[in-house]
């Protein structure tokens, strides 16, 4: 039996997303959503969300959670209040709907994409594992 004085922080399982690399999954959702800027935080961005289906669903303590890959592309606003995206051959999500064949991000839905895994540390070091997917 173990005292009190002996309890030590165990690091929690989570679910290892490294099992879903490279998997083709169907983009279900895009959406337009707000983040706060990198440059200055007090200030929100426009982007647009691309996400697919229910990958897998973690069971935790608060419950089930759906897991869902998904990607943030930047939009930009021309000079007369109009949002849209660069029109710049290196841009992300000019290239990527290039590369899914598609004009416009509506007609994303139903494409496949292909899963991978990513980290971002974060700022007390530890590190966050998320799904996104291929773009480029």
């Amino acid at each position: 039996m173990t005292t009190i004085s002996e309890l030590k922080p165990i690091k929690s399982s989570g679910l290892d997303l490294q099992q879903y690399e490279g998997n083709k999954v169907p983009i279900v959702s895009v959406e337009i959503i707000e983040i706060p800027s990198y440059d200055d935080p007090s200030e929100m961005n426009k982007v647009l969300k691309i996400k697919t289906g229910v990958v897998a669903k973690f069971e935790g303590e608060a419950g089930s959670v759906d897991i869902c890959a998904s990607e943030l592309f930047g939009l930009k606003v021309d000079e007369v209040g109009n949002l849209g995206w660069a029109d710049n051959p290196k841009a992300k999500l000019k290239k990527f709907l290039e590369k899914m064949n598609v004009k416009f991000p509506v007609d994303l839905v139903t494409k496949n994409v292909t899963l991978r895994v990513r980290s971002k540390k974060n700022e007390d070091g530890s590190t966050k594992t998320f799904l996104g997917f291929i773009t480029d």
